[in-house]
């Protein structure tokens, strides 16, 4: 499992990387091997500030988190924007790499 999440979110070729600086993503690595419970603690301290301090609190303004609001409240599902008329490609991405896109595009 943590292989799986090093190549798929820490790695520097990961479609979905996170965004942690160097020394944490080579600590991780170097430390992969042997896995330990706690390998991605700091890179997780990381990702959880830079989001307490920029991103989230714009989604939480964002037009896109007031429609999850109302479609919570009224007990509706929230429709998953689609980026294919904005990017004129699909491409296979991954959901978070599309939501990405759009919330590049709306901010």
């Amino acid at each position: 499992m943590a292989r799986q999440i090093y190549a798929d979110h820490v790695a520097e070729s990961s479609a979905d990387q996170v965004n942690i600086d160097a020394d944490v993503r080579q600590t991780v690595e170097r430390r992969l091997s042997t896995a330990s419970v706690n390998l991605f603690d700091e890179a997780q301290r990381q990702v959880y500030l830079l989001m307490k301090y920029d991103p989230y609190l714009r989604f939480l303004h964002s037009q896109l988190y007031w429609n999850a609001v109302k479609a919570d409240r009224v007990g509706s599902r929230l429709e998953v924007p689609e980026t294919r008329h904005i990017t004129g490609r699909h491409d296979g991405r991954s959901l978070m790499s599309r939501l990405r896109m759009r919330w590049k595009l709306i901010d």
